[in-house]
């Protein structure tokens, strides 16, 4: 999280404390006064943004998302063989990290470092979207390359393909993010994207009172930053939180009213 201008473990304890006991007080004013992250002149979206996959979600049970393709924080993250499993377990959603490599493709990869030259097994957007089983899944994209750039490439990439665009949800990160998906009418057929507090310094209510302004009906969220989320939720909102790799997070996500969770395929709790 780039918070303060300190090495990480000072970085990490500084943000628990003031998410443990200031409500992000200290985010608030390094936002406002340092990083200027300008949400409060974004304008409402001047088009219904469609969210009609959200009610495919389980209203009686939380969503899983295949985190990574499933396969997050192991070897086989973003990999073909993660989605094919989650697939056969019975996701719908599958976010994945989406890297735009110096050879111009989008591979299904993290990072930090670039992915090794493209083969023809190798992970691309392309080829998890057109391995979707049905109109009912969708794919979530967590851009791992600037973000403009990459967005460009995927809609150039996806003009050929109008029905695959319907199931490919963007993940929008920063004021000027939200601004561009909103104003670009290239984006007008895909869903309605989730704005993910993981890159902003911005307070988690600042965001979620952000996004029930301008139209935005999905959010995600650091498990770790559920008790920020302060301002009363908007019955249409839905709250997404990650990451979840065991049963006792999976526990918490689930009293903390979230809606669904980034999680991955291996994962199997009783209920």
């Amino acid at each position: 999280m780039a918070f303060f201008f300190l090495n990480e473990k000072p970085k990490y304890f500084i943000a628990y404390i003031d998410s443990e006991y200031f409500n992000e007080s200290i985010r608030e004013i390094y936002s406002n006064y340092y990083i200027k992250e300008d949400w409060v002149t974004i304008p409402r979206s001047s088009r219904n943004l469609n969210y009609s996959w959200i009610k495919k979600l389980d209203s009686h049970k939380i969503e899983k998302i295949a985190h990574g393709l499933g396969g997050a924080g192991s070897l086989s993250e973003n990999s073909i063989r993660s989605f094919e499993i989650s697939n056969r377990l019975g996701f719908n959603f599958f976010e994945v990290d989406i890297w735009l490599t110096a050879y111009g493709d989008l591979r299904c990869h993290h990072g930090p470092e670039p992915p090794p030259p493209p083969t023809p097994e190798a992970c691309t957007l392309t080829t998890i979207l057109k391995k979707l089983n049905h109109e009912n899944q969708y794919i979530i994209i967590d851009s791992k390359t600037e973000f403009f750039k990459t967005a460009n490439v995927i809609l150039k990439e996806l003009a050929i393909y109008p029905d695959l665009q319907t199931q490919v949800i963007f993940q929008l990160y920063k004021p000027q993010h939200v601004a561009y998906f909103l104003a670009n009418p290239h984006f007008r057929n895909f869903p309605g994207p989730i704005l993910t507090l993981y890159r902003s310094t911005a307070p988690a209510k600042v965001i979620l009172e952000s996004a029930q302004r301008i139209g935005i009906k999905a959010i995600a969220i650091d498990i770790n930053r559920l008790k920020n989320l302060t301002l009363e939720r908007e019955k249409d909102m839905i709250v997404f939180t990650h990451p979840i790799h065991d049963c006792a997070e999976l526990l918490i996500a689930k009293n903390s009213g979230v809606n669904g969770v980034y999680t991955v395929s291996r994962i199997s709790c009783s209920s």
